[in-house]
């Protein structure tokens, strides 16, 4: 189901993206790594149909980025190198920027709340699968 009103940074639409590393499937051994917090670098529409609003995929983001690289120009007040910045970042700074815009009030929240979050939610996710996963030789 598409959520019509989901949480925002910065008026934007993001996602969390992170690294699960299969060691062993029997028994289930996964490792866990922090990715990047992918922002769109529209600000989010709900009545819009412009997909550059609603999704955070780089590929999307390319036309902004590449019209205000050829033209040099800004998009909402931030110039190329700043679009890119917010496009992708670390963990680090997005908890940082999620506390900045009061989402987050704990300055440990990356490490008491979001990481253990997401590596239950992957190691379930492959647990899950796991039937579904196949022995190497």
């Amino acid at each position: 189901k598409y959520l019509d009103n989901p949480l925002l940074v910065k008026g934007r639409k993001f996602d969390l993206r992170v690294y699960s590393f299969i060691a062993s499937i029997d028994p289930l051994i996964v490792y866990y790594r922090d990715g990047k917090a992918r922002i769109s670098l529209a600000k989010y529409n709900k009545t819009s149909n412009d997909r550059s609003e609603h999704l955070t995929n780089t590929a999307v983001s390319a036309d902004i980025i590449k019209y205000c690289t050829e033209n040099n120009a800004t998009y909402d007040g931030m110039n190329v190198q700043e679009l890119k910045a917010l496009q992708n970042i670390f963990f680090e700074d997005f908890q940082q920027l999620l506390i900045k815009e009061g989402i987050v009030t704990d300055q440990n929240w990356l490490k008491n709340f979001l990481r253990p979050q997401l590596k239950k939610i992957s190691y379930h996710y492959l647990k899950m699968s796991q039937p579904n996963l196949r022995k190497l030789p």
